[in-house]
């Protein structure tokens, strides 16, 4: 209840002796969200070392999901048939192709937007521009060039510019 209502210092004081058999699991457990919610994902796993099983595998991937290791928990949201996780951390990673195969049709829409090769029409509409940023750079160089000629050059009535 402690961790529920966002105390973890206080519930690990109670999760802090050792017991044996399902008790200890379900310590090693508690003790595991307490570290997550604390921030300290390689201690949650260090807390689950040696446990198996489905629970332990989503803590796991909730691990490696806050370490930035996002295909990884990809993977095991996938084997724990939790999808929306899954595409998650898939977005997280950038895993396009992953996320083509969505059952939501607004994400496959999005990830097939992503890995379709350019149109020839955003081609030409790039070459348009990088063509004139080169114009524009070289206008302002010309700009310069002339301001510097024009500032050295004696004017007819004998004053300079």
């Amino acid at each position: 209840r402690l961790l529920a209502l966002g105390f973890p210092d206080q519930a690990g004081a109670f999760v802090a002796p050792l017991a044996q058999g399902e008790a200890e699991r379900t310590r090693k457990l508690i003790r595991a969200e307490i570290a997550l919610m604390q921030d300290r994902p390689r201690q949650a796993e260090l807390e689950v070392l040696g446990e198996t099983g489905q629970d332990i595998l989503e803590i796991i991937a909730r691990v490696r999901s806050l370490s930035g290791e996002h295909s990884v928990a990809q993977e095991i949201y996938t084997e724990l048939n939790a999808e929306e996780d899954a595409q998650r951390q898939a977005f997280l990673d950038g895993n396009w192709t992953a996320l083509q195969r969505s059952s939501d049709p607004v994400i496959a829409a999005v990830a097939d937007r992503q890995t379709a090769p350019a149109s020839t029409e955003n081609v030409e509409v790039q070459q348009v521009l990088a063509r004139n940023s080169a114009m524009i750079e070289d206008s302002q160089s010309m700009r310069a060039e002339i301001e510097a000629l024009l500032s050295g050059t004696a004017l007819p009535d004998g004053s300079e510019q």
